[in-house]
């Protein structure tokens, strides 16, 4: 199809025929202005329902299927007006498509970041307990205990050497103290 969508008279006027010769109608090119036309081929989705729904409807009423006249009658009774509002209902469902997804994503990145933000503070938790028990810790903590015992026994091997009872040395001590 080389020809440019037809161009309709005033608002409300049938559309007027393109040079083209359609096989069907010349609906799609007038929603759809391109093949990256999402919203248009949305709203070509639409007319196509709203199209089975009528020939479903015209059945039921006339008892067969609308000749290929009345279905030419259906698409031609699309109006600007008409066109426009698939176009609008396509972008809206659209609209409301994206926000649906964009909520679900949103969502999706909220638990992420909190799991990332909870991955960080438990790295840093682990980090700090390495440093309180690390190798390093123990060998102070052995070294230190070492030298209170030390100290204790050097206490203990004064107290035995130079005071012969335990009371003793004890009234030895505060005596010194005070």
């Amino acid at each position: 199809m080389s020809s440019a969508p037809p161009v309709a008279g005033g608002a409300g006027d049938a559309p007027k025929r393109a040079t083209t010769d359609y096989i069907h109608s010349d609906i799609f090119v007038r929603l759809v202005e391109d093949k990256d036309d999402l919203p248009g081929l949305v709203a070509y989705g639409l007319y196509q329902q709203r199209k089975r729904q009528w020939i479903s409807f015209y059945e039921d009423q006339n008892g067969q299927l609308p000749d290929p006249r009345a279905r030419e009658d259906y698409a031609n009774g699309h109006r600007d007006d008409a066109i426009q509002a698939l176009r609008e209902e396509a972008e809206g469902s659209l609209a409301r498509f994206a926000d649906e997804v964009m909520s679900q994503q949103t969502e999706r990145m909220e638990i992420n970041a909190l799991n990332g933000r909870m991955l960080e503070e438990l790295d840093s938790l682990k980090k700090r307990v390495g440093k309180i028990s690390g190798y390093r810790h123990h060998i102070v903590g052995h070294v230190f205990g070492f030298i209170v015992l030390v100290f204790i026994t050097l206490a203990a091997t004064v107290a035995i050497t130079h005071e012969p009872t335990l009371r003793e040395f004890v009234q030895w001590i505060f005596g010194k103290l005070s």
